[in-house]
This record gives structure tokens, C-alpha cells and sequence, in this order.
């Protein structure tokens, strides 16, 4: 593993363009407690796509996902996870929190779990749109709102999507 500093910041989050062009990224490690937004990208505003994370470990205290720990009105298409995503609340093994933004043709293969809540294979929080997406990985919390798509819908649209994995 390689420690990881997650790309942008929540005070400035990623306004452009990243193309993985279907390569992976392997090894990346980020384990602090107290931390929100984490992920390969820390708060998406712009576009993220065509990206696998393989064999990485991501944990933090809130908003926490392979790529995104938050895709706040950004996009997210074509991606995937295929690490360990961990927090207390707002785990998705793409994106912690989906606030108003997009995630499409995405999946989930890695383990995804959250302590106190508002976990989901793909998202654990959406308020935006969720489309063509699955999770075949394993998914888990203790408290409340765990699903194996998205955790907690607030007022979001999924569409097309299934689960397969454990939950």
C-alpha cells in the first residue's frame, strides 16, 4: 500500500475533467479516523470516468468511497471499486454521498462497511441520480439505512440497478 492523499479538498473540490481511460489504480492506502471525503478524489464537482481502484483501503469518519468520498454536483461514469471502504456513516464503495450529482455505469466488487449508518454498495447517501449501476460485493452496517445498491435515498432517482452482493 501506498498512503494516500485524496485529490481536492472539501473546501475546494474537483472541478475537472479525469479520464482513467480504463486503466486501474492499485495500492493506494488512507486511514485516519477524524477525516471526511475520502477517496481516490475527496469532493467531485467535475467529471470522473473510465477508472478502476483495485487492492486499496480507504477509512474515515464520514463521507467515504473508492472514488468519490463526495460527488457533489459532479459526475461519476463508467468507474469502479474493488478495495475497502470503511467509515461510520455515508460508505459507498464508489461514492460516500452523491449530493445532487450523477453516478452511471458504475459497480461495486469490494467490501464496503460503515459503523453507524447510510452504507451501500455503489452510494450510501444519494440526493441526486444513481443509473445503470450494481454491487456484487459484500456490504455491511450496524445501525440503520444499509442497502446493496445505496443506502439512504433523499429524494434522489436510481434507476436500473441491482445488487447481488451481501447485505
Amino acid at each position: 500500500f501506498k498512503e494516500w492523499t485524496p485529490i481536492a479538498t472539501s473546501a475546494s473540490p474537483y472541478t475537472g475533467i479525469f479520464d482513467g481511460q480504463n486503466h486501474t489504480i492499485s495500492g493506494l492506502y488512507f486511514n485516519q479516523e477524524d477525516s471526511y471525503d475520502v477517496g481516490l478524489f475527496s469532493r467531485n464537482n467535475g467529471k470522473i470516468a473510465n477508472a478502476g481502484i483495485l487492492d486499496s483501503y480507504f477509512y474515515g469518519t464520514s463521507f467515504v468511497g473508492g472514488v468519490s468520498g463526495c460527488n457533489s454536483k459532479g459526475t461519476i461514469i463508467n468507474s469502479y471499486n474493488a478495495g475497502s471502504v470503511s467509515g461510520l456513516e455515508c460508505v459507498g464503495g464508489v461514492s460516500g454521498d452523491n449530493d445532487t450529482g450523477s453516478i452511471t455505469d458504475c459497480y461495486n466488487i469490494g467490501s464496503v462497511s460503515g459503523s453507524e449508518g447510510y452504507v451501500g454498495g455503489v452510494n450510501g447517501w444519494n440526493k441526486g441520480t444513481i443509473t445503470s449501476c450494481y454491487n456484487v460485493g459484500s456490504v455491511s452496517g450496524t445501525e440503520h439505512y444499509v442497502g446493496g445498491v445505496n443506502g439512504y435515498n433523499d429524494g434522489g432517482t436510481i434507476t436500473n440497478c441491482y445488487n447481488t452482493g451481501s447485505s
